[in-house]
């Protein structure tokens, strides 16, 4: 009999290939725009059995582990605001 409460267990080898791209570009002195895109496939590279008893079967998608994953981002400068010597910049991100 296997107790098991919680915790992490390995399941043996896995491999994760995929391909990450991102950019900045400076549209004009004050409009910046950046972005990444990141595919993957992470999966399992062997058969294994958890403590639990839970099977783990050779090339099933690994847990926690994201096949795509994306961010933008758009900021705009207001140089010398005031009279605080300083920016202002407005900034939106997503993911």
């Amino acid at each position: 009999m296997v107790l098991w409460g919680r915790g992490t267990a390995n399941a043996g080898k896995a491999k994760s290939k995929g391909a990450e791209i991102g950019g900045t570009m400076q549209v004009t002195d004050n409009l910046l725009i950046e972005g990444s895109a990141f595919l993957a496939d992470p999966e399992f590279a062997e058969d294994a059995v958890l403590p639990s008893g839970t099977e783990i079967r050779k090339g099933m998608t690994m847990p926690v582990s994201p096949e795509r994953k994306y961010w933008a981002a758009v900021q705009y400068t207001v140089p010398q605001v005031g009279l605080v010597n300083g920016d202002l910049w407005f900034r939106y991100d997503t993911s």
